[in-house]
């Protein structure tokens, strides 16, 4: 619970002493992948839902900076087994992620209702697994979280396609395996 309060927490505080724009955005990806060594190429979930939560102070008219921090629903992780097959439900685990990361949108095209920007995010993804995995001593650690992508800005309301990565290390007993999860995600928010 600690994890989704102290970024929230932080990001209001932050916006009631400065002179920014609150951003709420909801969106979700399809199909994200996970690296081959250890689990099967595509994740079990066919849509990943997302929330974010960002706080942007404009520099000048071309730039904007910020922070934010939200909630990623991962996927079920489906296990390799012998010679990369899949085995049962049994090797089923899911992992879901909170990134808090610092956040750049460079304007490259502006008029009086339109704004067309590129967006980098740079951070770091707090991971969790859930119950299962825990009952089966499977840990899920954090790791960075990045993103590149696109957005369009239509008065106070906001669309985007980010590339996003959430690195993770899945420990298994003594085996340690990197396990990212990246996806393209598609987001609708609002400026406040």
């Amino acid at each position: 619970m600690v994890k989704f309060i102290l970024p929230l927490i932080l990001i209001i505080t932050i916006n009631s002493y400065s002179n920014s724009v609150l951003v709420l955005k909801a969106g979700g990806s399809f199909n994200g992948n996970f690296n081959k060594e250890y689990w099967n190429e595509k994740n079990k979930t066919s849509l990943n839902l997302q929330g974010i939560i960002e706080v942007q102070k404009e520099m000048n008219s071309y730039l904007s900076v910020g922070f934010g921090s939200g909630y990623h629903q991962g996927a079920e992780l489906e296990k390799l087994g012998e010679n990369n097959s899949t085995s049962n439900e049994d090797n089923l685990i899911l992992f879901n992620s909170i990134p808090v990361y610092v956040t750049g949108q460079l304007y490259f095209f502006k008029s009086n209702f339109l704004r067309i920007y590129t967006k980098l995010n740079y951070g770091y993804s707090y991971n969790f697994e859930d119950e299962l995995a825990k009952k089966r001593n499977i840990k899920i650690e954090n790791g960075n979280y990045y993103g590149a992508g696109l957005g369009l800005e239509l008065k106070a309301i906001i669309l985007e396609i980010i590339y996003e990565v959430n690195e993770a290390f899945v420990n298994e007993g003594l085996q340690s395996k990197k396990t990212d999860f990246n996806r393209i995600s598609a987001y609708i928010g609002i400026k406040i």
